[in-house]
């Protein structure tokens, strides 16, 4: 091996060994985001939570027709048609559970005030 050679294997391991340092950095953001997703759930799955996720599909029934479900689907990156059921009150449970699922009930809360800013509903998360 020549020296020149021997130089560029040890510069090419010098930039590797830096992704790698990168590489740990991203994985140790990404496995903390991950836990605060669970920690999420998690509280969304507490029993006194699966009444207000109840209770956050009945407020959905009840404010928003099939199309403007369709179109909070959209805006949520949800494809309506991949939701369970046929009728809205199917649709919109579907709905809660999947972003349930994502940890991303607050976002569809959200969601939801920011269209009927005038219908008084409790935030799901808090007491």
């Amino acid at each position: 091996m020549t020296r020149e050679t021997a130089e560029m294997l040890r510069e090419r391991i010098r930039q590797l060994e830096g992704e790698l340092v990168e590489l740990q950095a991203t994985m140790t953001l990404l496995i903390s985001d991950l836990y605060t997703t669970v920690h999420e759930v998690e509280r969304w799955q507490q029993p006194a939570n699966l009444d207000r996720l109840k209770s956050l599909r009945d407020y959905i029934t009840k404010h928003f027709d099939k199309g403007e479900l369709q179109t909070m689907c959209f805006d949520l990156g949800v494809n309506y048609d991949d939701l369970d059921g046929d009728g809205l009150s199917d649709k919109a449970r579907e709905l809660v559970l999947l972003m349930n699922r994502n940890g991303r009930c607050d976002e569809l809360f959200d969601y939801c005030k920011q269209n009927r800013p005038n219908v008084s509903f409790p935030h799901p998360t808090r007491q």
